[in-house]
């Protein structure tokens, strides 16, 4: 998760997907892809934390290379 802050007070919030592009909501119904820093300016402020936990393993089985 990305913190965006504007005037010291939290305005916004996105969040990385796997491909590394981030997500955001904008409005009721309104999901955007973006860069991190695209949303930076007078609305949303600047993004001033990256939130990180680590990736879960994935439940699917790994494909082997026989060579």
């Amino acid at each position: 998760m990305a913190v965006f802050v504007a005037e010291g007070l939290p305005t916004h919030m996105a969040r990385q997907l796997a491909s590394g592009q981030w997500t955001s909501k904008l409005g009721k119904s309104v999901d955007i892809e973006h860069e991190l820093h695209a949303l930076a300016g007078e609305r949303y402020g600047e993004v001033v934390r990256v939130l990180a936990r680590p990736v879960a393993p994935s439940s699917s089985p790994r494909a082997t290379l026989s060579g």
